[in-house]
C-alpha cells in the first residue's frame, strides 16, 4: 500500500504545452533513453520534440491477484486483488533535462486475509494527481513531488471508511515518500500506520 484547484492549475498547464507543441508542427520523435534522469522504465513510453525541448509520455496498465502485501494480521499475511493506470507526461529542456513531471494514477484494490481472496475483505481505492518539479533541471536529487487527492480511501460493508489519505502532501526535495514539508487533510498512512494495520486487521478477523 504506497485535490481541485491544483488539479485544474496543473490541467491547464497541459493542455497549454500541448496546444502549443501542436501548433509548431509534425513532432519528431526522440529516443527515450537520452533525456535525464532516466524515465520510469515501469511505464511505456514515447517522446518527441517540441523545438523547446522533449516531452515524454508514458503509461501503465497492471493488475494483480491475491498477492501478499508488507501487512499481517496475527502473523497472517494480508492480499490484495486489484488493478491500476498511470498516465505521465514529463517535460524537458533542449538538451533533455527534466524539468516538470505530471501522473494522474488510480487503482481499485480488495484486501484479505485468504490466499484465494474469500472472506471479509476491505475496499481501497484510489485516484490523484502526482507531480515533479526539478528546481535544479534534470537532477534527482533536488526533485520535490506534491501528492494531491484521494491517495488511498479503504471502506468495509456496514462500517463505511476505515482509513483515508487524502488531500495534499509535498515531500522535501529528493526525499519521495520519506520527508514531509506541507501535509494538508488527513494522511492515516503517514500520522500513525500501526493504527491504519490495526483497523484493517479489525475487518478481516
Amino acid at each position: 500500500m504506497q485535490r481541485l484547484v491544483t488539479m485544474t492549475i496543473s490541467t491547464t498547464v497541459l493542455v497549454a504545452l500541448l496546444a502549443a507543441t501542436a501548433a509548431a508542427g509534425p513532432p519528431h520523435a526522440v529516443d527515450p533513453t537520452t533525456v535525464t534522469p532516466p524515465l520510469n522504465p515501469s511505464l511505456t513510453w514515447s517522446c518527441f520534440d517540441t523545438g523547446t525541448g522533449p516531452i515524454c509520455q508514458g503509461t501503465l496498465e497492471t493488475s494483480y491477484q491475491n498477492e501478499p502485501i508488507d501487512m499481517t494480521c496475527d502473523g497472517n499475511p494480508v492480499y490484495v486483488t486489484g488493478s491500476g493506470s498511470d498516465r505521465t507526461t514529463r517535460w524537458h529542456l533542449p538538451d533533455g533535462r527534466a524539468t516538470m513531471t505530471i501522473s494522474n494514477d488510480s487503482f481499485e484494490d480488495r484486501l484479505s486475509l485468504s490466499p484465494t481472496g474469500d472472506g471479509p475483505s476491505v475496499s481501497v481505492r484510489g485516484h490523484w494527481n502526482q507531480h515533479y518539479t526539478y528546481p535544479v533541471p534534470g537532477d534527482r536529487s533536488s526533485r520535490v513531488l506534491t501528492q494531491l487527492g484521494a491517495v488511498y480511501v479503504a471502506t468495509a460493508p456496514g462500517d463505511g471508511v476505515v482509513f483515508h489519505d487524502v488531500g495534499l502532501i509535498r515531500f522535501m526535495p529528493g526525499s519521495d515518500f520519506e520527508e514531509i514539508d506541507v501535509m494538508h487533510g488527513p494522511h492515516d498512512l503517514y500520522s500513525d500506520f500501526e493504527a491504519v494495520e490495526s483497523a484493517v486487521c479489525d475487518q478481516l478477523t
